[in-house]
C-alpha cells in the first residue's frame, strides 16, 4: 500500500500529476535482473533447434527403400525446422488469462447505480462463491440505472435484475485488454459482481486480472514520468501487496482508495503503466518462499523503521520489514517540513483539560520516528497517544516529527520529515536510486533485506 494518501492503511504512494504534492484523495535476486532484457522466464529463442535430426526408423534399411523415404523424410524434416525457426518466442511470465482475479470494492451501501456499457455485455444471476453466472442473461448495451432491484434504460423501461446476485461480464473476450464498464464516473475492465444487500442498497465489487488491475494501480501510485526501474519497483511492490491481501472467504480482496491500494480503473492506465507491469509480469517478492506484504509510502525523511514500530497490528517483525537507512529521498519537497500553530484544542479525541501543562514525545531509536505523545492537562490528567496514531491525530505528514507546547497551552508548533508511514519502499528513494543507477533488484534488496524475486 502506499503514502500521500490520509493515515489509516499500511502503504501509502506518490501522486501520478506531481511528484512533489500530496494527493488529494484520501534480496539478492536469483540471476538476471529487471532490464526489460534480462527478465526470468522465456521459452525457446527462436534460433535453438532442439537436440539434432534423426533419420526417421524406417530409413534405416536396406538402400533400395531410403530411395523411397528419403526425399520425403527430408522434406518433413525442414519442414519442422522452418516452422521451429520462425514461431514467436515464449512470452515472458504466465500467458494472459492464467493470472489470479483480484476483486475490488467499489461501491457499498449505495441507493442506486448508474452503468455505462460500450460493445456487447450480459447481466446474468449468479450463484455459489464463484459467481457461476446462470442461463443466457440479460444482453445489454448503452445506458442503464440500477435501483429497487430493477435496471432501468434512459427511455424509461425497466426489467427485474435477474437476481440478487448479478454478474455483468463482456459477451465476447478476445485478444489485448480486457474491455471496460462504466460505473459512477470512471470505467474498469474485468467483470462486475452487484448485490442487493438486506436494506435494498448496493454493494459492487469488480473482478479483474491481476495485471489488468495493476495497470490502473500504477498510474496513480508513482508518476509515470519516472524512472523505469523505479516504476518496476513499483509495480513488483503492488503486485506483491495485492497478493498478500487476497481474501477467499470475503466478498472482495481490496478497496479502491487508500485504505488498500488507489485504483482509477482505465482513466489511471497508460501504455507505460501497462510496459512497466509487462516488464515485470508476475514477478513478486518473497522472503522464507512466502509472498511478503509490500509496504511502501512517499518519503521517509532518510530512514525507513521496523513494521511493529509503526503499525499495531504487526506483533513480530521480519528481516524484509526491519527498515534501511542512507536513503536517497531527498528531492521529495517533504524531505523535511515545519507545521506552525496547531491547535490542539479544536482537535477531536483529545481527552485532558486545556490549557495543557505539557506536551512530551518519545522516540524510537532510529530516524526520529515517535513512539508515543504524552499530553498532560490543566488538572494534571495524562493522555497517551501511540506515535502513529499522533500523525493522524495532529494532522501531520509522518509519524517522525518533534513538537513544542506553545504558553497558552493551547498551540503547538511541529518540526518533522517525511511523508508517509516510513515502512517498506520509500518511493522518492527508489526514484533516487534509480537516477544514480541501480537496477530494480538492488533497490529492492535495499528496502526489504533478505528477499528474492519470483515468479507467482
Amino acid at each position: 500500500m502506499s503514502d500521500t494518501q490520509p493515515a489509516g492503511r499500511p502503504g501509502e504512494g506518490v501522486s501520478a500529476s506531481t511528484a512533489a504534492a500530496p494527493r488529494t484523495d484520501a534480496a539478492a535476486l536469483p540471476g538476471g535482473g529487471l532490464s526489460g532484457e534480462t527478465l526470468p522466464g522465456g521459452g525457446l529463442s527462436g534460433t535453438e533447434l532442439p537436440g539434432g535430426a534423426r533419420p526417421h526408423p524406417l530409413a534405416s534399411g536396406p538402400a533400395d527403400d531410403w530411395r523411397y523415404l528419403g526425399l520425403p523424410l527430408v522434406l518433413l524434416l525442414a519442414l519442422g525446422a522452418y516452422l521451429l525457426l520462425t514461431r514467436d518466442p515464449a512470452p515472458i511470465g504466465p500467458p494472459p488469462g492464467d493470472d489470479p482475479l483480484v476483486r475490488i470494492l467499489l461501491v457499498e451501501g449505495a441507493p442506486a447505480l448508474p452503468l455505462d456499457l460500450e460493445g456487447d455485455w450480459r447481466l446474468f444471476a449468479a450463484a455459489g462463491p464463484q459467481w457461476t453466472p446462470q442461463g443466457e442473461g440479460l444482453r445489454l448495451s448503452g445506458k442503464f440505472e440500477l435501483r429497487g432491484g430493477k435496471l432501468t434504460s434512459p427511455d424509461g423501461k425497466s426489467q427485474p435484475l435477474p437476481g440478487e446476485r448479478c454478474l455483468l461480464a463482456p459477451a465476447e473476450r478476445g485478444q489485448g485488454p480486457a474491455p471496460a464498464f462504466g460505473l459512477l464516473t470512471r470505467r474498469y475492465r474485468g467483470t462486475l459482481r452487484l448485490q442487493q444487500l438486506a436494506d435494498g442498497r448496493l454493494r459492487a465489487v469488480n473482478a479483474i486480472e491481476l495485471e489488468d488491475y495493476l495497470s490502473g494501480v500504477i498510474g496513480h501510485e508513482m508518476p509515470l514520468s519516472w524512472s523505469d526501474e523505479a516504476l518496476k519497483v513499483q509495480a513488483i511492490c503492488a503486485r506483491s501487496y495485492a497478493v498478500r491481501e487476497l481474501k477467499p472467504a470475503r466478498e472482495y480482496d481490496m478497496e479502491r482508495d487508500a485504505r488498500s491500494q488507489v485504483y482509477k480503473g482505465v482513466m489511471a492506465e497508460d501504455a507505460r503503466a501497462r510496459a512497466m507491469v509487462e516488464a515485470t509480469r508476475g514477478l513478486v517478492i518473497k522472503h522464507q518462499g512466502e509472498v511478503i506484504t509490500a509496504y511502501f509510502h512517499s518519503t521517509c525523511g532518510g530512514d525507513t523503521v521496523p513494521a511493529s514500530w509503526i503499525f499495531d497490528w504487526v506483533k513480530q517483525d521480519t528481516p524484509p520489514l526491519m527498515g534501511a537507512s542512507d536513503c536517497t529521498c531527498q528531492a521529495s519537497k517533504y524531505y523535511r517540513w515545519e507545521k506552525e500553530g496547531v491547535d490542539l484544542s479544536a482537535l477531536r479525541g483529545i481527552t485532558v483539560a486545556f490549557p495543557l501543562q505539557k506536551l512530551e514525545i518519545e522516540h524510537w531509536p532510529r530516524g526520529g520516528y515517535v513512539k508515543r505523545v504524552v499530553l498532560t492537562g490543566k488538572e494534571g490528567k495524562t493522555q497517551e497517544i501511540q506515535g502513529y496514531r499522533a500523525r493522524s491525530r495532529f494532522g501531520l505528514r509522518a509519524p517522525c516529527f518533534e513538537g513544542a507546547l506553545r504558553p497558552d497551552g493551547k498551540t503547538a508548533d511541529f518540526k518533522g520529515k517525511g511523508w508517509g508511514h516510513g515502512v517498506g519502499m520509500c518511493q522518492f528513494g527508489a526514484e533516487g536510486f534509480a537516477k544514480q543507477g541501480w537496477a530494480a533488484e538492488e533497490i529492492l534488496r535495499h528496502f526489504y533485506p533478505q528477499t528474492t524475486i519470483e515468479q507467482l
